[in-house]
């Protein structure tokens, strides 16, 4: 069974970069092997996050075989592995299902796949198949909230707009609200057509 740590901290990430440099932090914390988090380009694989576990012999992540294998992984589709030999380490690269071009690789000595370190290699070499989906789920949800929020607001605001004691006072309502929803110090409200138009409300009123 994987023991998977809080992944909370990784779903507050800002931007994608942010989300691959966390994940590849959690990944490497959890299995004490060097996790490299890559994706496919024209010109071959390019490391998008790395997280270092261990000193790594000089020139090794830009080294040819490593790119090979990452390239064989994700053009296969399945895990490949290879082994360093002078190095005396071995990786392990597979595709990010769902993902496109995107796949996570470990690096690590063979001793740590001593009593059923492979099996715990192999279990986590496929989480962020399962994060990238979570962190679907979640931005989908944000998505919707935000619209029913906006949904609400407006609601709300023709309601205020439309119940005034007046055409100018529902005007002004409707004016203060947007100035709210968009942030702006002075928000102005005008009616007609491009070539006359006639001010409607002002918000505040002062500032005009």
């Amino acid at each position: 069974m994987l023991n998977t740590p809080d992944t909370s901290p990784l779903f507050q990430a800002k931007d994608e970069v942010q989300f691959h440099r966390g994940m590849a932090a959690l990944i490497a914390e959890s299995t004490g092997a060097t996790a490299i988090l890559f994706a496919a380009r024209d010109d071959g694989p390019i490391l998008l996050a790395t997280r270092l576990r261990g000193s790594l012999p000089a020139g090794l992540l830009d080294d040819r075989e490593l790119k090979s294998t990452l390239s064989a992984a994700l053009a296969s589709g399945n895990l490949v592995s290879h082994k360093f030999v002078q190095a005396d380490l071995i990786l392990w690269a597979l595709p990010v299902k769902g993902e496109g071009n995107l796949g996570l690789a470990l690096l690590a000595k063979p001793s740590l796949l001593d009593a059923g370190g492979e099996a715990r290699m192999l279990a986590w070499i496929a989480v962020p198949e399962a994060l990238f989906a979570q962190r679907k789920l979640r931005l989908e949800r944000d998505t919707y909230r935000d619209g029913l929020d906006q949904a609400c607001f407006f609601l709300d605001t023709l309601h205020r707009s439309g119940s005034a004691p007046s055409y100018a006072r529902g005007m002004q309502a409707l004016a203060e609200d947007l100035r709210q929803f968009v942030g702006a110090d002075r928000v102005a409200i005008g009616l007609g057509t491009p070539m006359r138009c006639k001010a409607a409300a002002l918000v505040p009123a002062s500032k005009f």
